[in-house]
């Protein structure tokens, strides 16, 4: 049997930071702490400079020098942990956000902290550490993985009513994911060019390459070349050697270059997920999140999704569903669905006749509040 042959990290990171950073220590330099004093970020979210050095202290104790050279020499696309490295504004609000997190959860257990180190599972436990850290900031009394890992993610004590909460993430679907990656190393490949506008057209043929298996592997193989394209390009522009406008890229579509209104022009989104897949998506996080639940207590399914589909479209789809599948759902009390965003949205599924109490509506708001 062959071996897997192990990813090659991004040699456009990987060697600025070595060169900066020859022992992976980002935290002797820790750039975000040094941002402006209520600087508001692309999110909309204002970080003072005490946040920003308490949420640098929780990450420094997690993302050592050690864990941090695993995790990016592992190759792309490292989740958060190279912006602790690279000065990208936009992308290092995630990891603020988490090590306010950290702050507030604390403690938790070792093996959701090694969760928060593996890039397959970093977002799914980074979303089960906002949960703990939402509920104990609003005083709740609450338990972490009660059954261990077989179990729900949380036992709640809340007016003196017995909860169990299952936390669940609808992450990128592989082709978003690819689309995502795609899309920020063009963005990050553009880095020092960002004096044009350049926004990406995909043809219909090159978004199609996200969605299956043989399109995936031509990326792969091919991604490169690509982006080194779009980059000669934007730079033959800059220097003046080739016309802004529409310009063909092998492989993608093409690129249009101009002048931008404000800063960077980014590129279109990469995505191909439907609405419908992604109610779908929601659908079966919840069926695998309420196998989860025990007999006892009040059992919560509680799914975040970044996704802009109709939470109203994936509530009606479990509620159909439960209706056929009863048993699967005999342990949930009720359902609740929150979409990402500021202010973020949510929704309260209540399953198999069950009647919604006050002290339900409380702890629902806790749960979806602001991150």
């Amino acid at each position: 049997m062959k071996r897997k042959k192990k990813p090659a990290p991004d040699p456009h990171y990987f060697e600025a930071i070595v060169g900066e950073f020859g022992d992976f220590d980002w935290r002797r330099d820790c750039w975000f702490t040094k941002l402006p004093e209520g600087i508001e970020l692309p999110s909309g979210r204002r970080f003072s400079n005490a946040e920003l050095c308490a949420a640098a202290e929780q990450l420094a104790k997690l993302y050592t020098p050690e864990v941090c050279r695993q995790v990016i020499q592992t190759g792309p696309p490292g989740f958060g942990v190279m912006y602790l490295f690279v000065h990208m504004i936009p992308h290092i609000v995630p990891m603020i956000r988490l090590g306010l997190h950290l702050r507030d959860a604390a403690p938790i257990s070792n093996s959701l902290a090694k969760r928060l180190c593996v890039g397959a599972e970093h977002h799914a436990a980074a979303w089960e550490v906002r949960t703990l850290a939402v509920l104990r900031r609003a005083g709740v009394e609450v338990d972490h993985e009660p059954f261990g890992k077989a179990g729900p993610d949380f036992r709640v004590l809340w007016d003196h009513r017995e909860y169990f909460v299952e936390a669940k993430l609808v992450w990128l679907s592989d082709a978003d994911r690819l689309g995502r990656d795609f899309e920020r190393a063009v963005m990050e490949a553009l880095i020092g060019l960002d004096s044009l506008s350049v926004v990406v057209r995909l043809s219909p043929a090159a978004r199609n390459l996200f969605k299956d298996a043989a399109g995936r592997q031509y990326l792969q193989k091919e991604g490169r070349r690509i982006i080194d394209e779009i980059v000669s390009i934007v730079d033959e522009c800059q220097k003046g050697s080739r016309a802004l406008g529409l310009h063909a890229v092998d492989g993608l579509g093409g690129i249009v270059v101009g002048p931008p209104p404000e800063g960077y022009g980014g590129v279109d989104s990469f995505y191909n997920t439907t609405p419908e897949e992604e109610s779908n998506r929601i659908y079966r996080e919840f069926r695998d999140g309420a196998r989860q639940l025990p007999c006892r207590g009040l059992g919560v399914v509680f799914v975040n999704t970044a996704s802009d589909s109709s939470l109203d479209d994936a509530a009606k789809l479990i509620a159909a569903r439960s209706k056929v599948t009863g048993p699967t759902f005999a342990n949930v009390h009720f359902g609740l669905l929150r979409r990402s965003g500021r202010p973020p949205t949510a929704q309260i599924v209540p399953l198999l006749g069950a009647t919604i109490s006050d002290a339900d509506l409380q702890l629902a708001e806790i749960l979806a509040g602001e991150d």
